[in-house]
């Protein structure tokens, strides 16, 4: 009678996921980064919407991360890594070349530039990297994924570091840039060329490469408006229509767009948050077959 029952669970397990087409990851980058962020992330996990998010450790509400876990059990929380913006966790003296002479650090272009050109050591970087991971070991536990704040993991030779450093702390999980275009068809011919370029050193460097030290979803959705984007008939449709499995949306909400760390997405932001909040949105992915899910998707797939 047990073996029947069994054989009767399963079976029903299996008719359930087989009624969602796919697995879609809504990810809140910049936790931490200020309370509007913070308030805004918050809203979109409670409406149901938004499955992960990851937390930068230097910024100015980073100790609030110490709730998310225990209010947020089911969603993921990730490390993200920043070594862009503001000033170190760790001692200036410790890690010298990484940081202007004003101890803040460098801006996404020159730090590429100056790793690029051998010109931070990587010892320096490293350290940065276990100084950022002990406050969010403190604060959350072990990460569930790991990404780095604007990205600037994306380069050869940064890269090789970050992965170095995530491999070593055990963070088994990361962010997959191989592309999902919501607005392809609207750009010229010369873009789309370009376009299909950098699409296919993504597919070989994380599609290949990446793939075999971490975990990651099948690709992340890329728009070249993201009004585009924020359009739930659009949005649908694009994911209903491309073949990956396991597809990230990543977004950087806020309640207001009154902070100079905002650069030029200031109003993108809030207008995420609106979008993003919304318990709607999760009721019209569900209801089309969307299946929402943290990187428990992807833990779960690699195992």
């Amino acid at each position: 009678m047990g073996g029947v029952l069994a054989i009767h669970l399963n079976f029903k397990i299996l008719k359930e996921r087989k009624t969602f087409v796919k697995t879609i990851i809504i990810t809140a980058d910049d936790y931490g980064m200020c309370n509007d962020v913070d308030l805004a992330i918050r809203a979109c996990m409670k409406a149901g919407v938004v499955t992960t998010t990851n937390v930068m450790l230097n910024m100015e509400t980073t100790e609030a991360a110490s709730e998310l876990r225990e209010e947020f059990p089911e969603v993921s929380i990730g490390i993200h890594w920043n070594v862009t913006t503001g000033r170190p966790v760790s001692k200036i003296d410790d890690i010298r070349t990484l940081v202007d002479k004003e101890g803040s650090f460098y801006s996404l272009a020159v730090f590429r530039k100056r790793i690029s050109n051998g010109l931070i050591d990587k010892q320096d970087l490293e350290k940065e990297l276990i100084a950022q991971y002990d406050i969010f070991r403190r604060l959350c536990g072990q990460p569930d994924y790991w990404n780095t704040h604007e990205n600037s993991a994306l380069c050869f030779a940064s890269f090789r570091v970050f992965s170095k450093v995530a491999k070593k702390l055990n963070i088994t999980a990361t962010r997959n840039f191989q592309r999902v275009y919501v607005d392809i068809e609207s750009v010229s011919a010369k873009k789309k060329l370009g376009e299909l370029v950098k699409s296919c050193m993504f597919d070989l460097w994380f599609g290949i490469i990446v793939k075999k030290d971490f975990a990651m979803p099948d690709g992340k959705l890329f728009q070249f408006n993201s009004k585009n984007r924020m359009s739930t008939d659009t949005l649908i449709s694009k994911l209903l229509n491309n073949h990956k499995q396991i597809i990230e949306i990543v977004i950087h909400p806020a309640i207001s767009g009154d902070n100079p760390l905002f650069g030029n997405i200031s109003d993108e932001r809030v207008s995420e948050y609106k979008f993003f909040s919304r318990g709607e949105l999760r009721n019209e992915l569900l209801k089309n077959s969307l299946r929402l899910d943290s990187y428990k998707a992807v833990h779960d797939r690699r195992h």
